[in-house]
């Protein structure tokens, strides 16, 4: 479904879209000439240093890895505390969901 829709509604450039008018493809045209011809006029650097030395940086970073610590620990610990800890037997529960069918 969603592919359909990218196929029909999406397009490389203005040029060639479909849904627009012309006047509304020279528009974005000269504009985002406009754009990349200032941005290469600055020609930042992207500030390296000042990212990987910010506090907020590091504590996304430890923050996010601490979460995917916590996921993959739940993940592959889950059935063993379901067998272990509850008494839960799955394989039982998956023999019922195969007699479904």
């Amino acid at each position: 479904m969603w592919s359909f829709l990218v196929l029909v509604l999406v397009s490389d450039s203005p040029k060639t879209h479909k849904f627009i008018s012309k006047n509304e493809a020279e528009f974005i045209i000269e504009n985002t000439k406009k754009e990349i011809s200032a941005k290469e006029y600055q020609k930042m650097k992207t500030p390296w240093k000042k990212i990987f030395t910010s506090k907020v940086c590091w504590a996304t970073f430890i923050a996010h890895l601490c979460n995917n610590w916590g996921n993959y620990l739940y993940l592959t610990q889950l059935p063993s505390f379901m067998k272990d800890v509850l008494k839960f037997d799955i394989k039982s529960v998956l023999d019922f969901f195969n007699s479904i069918k």
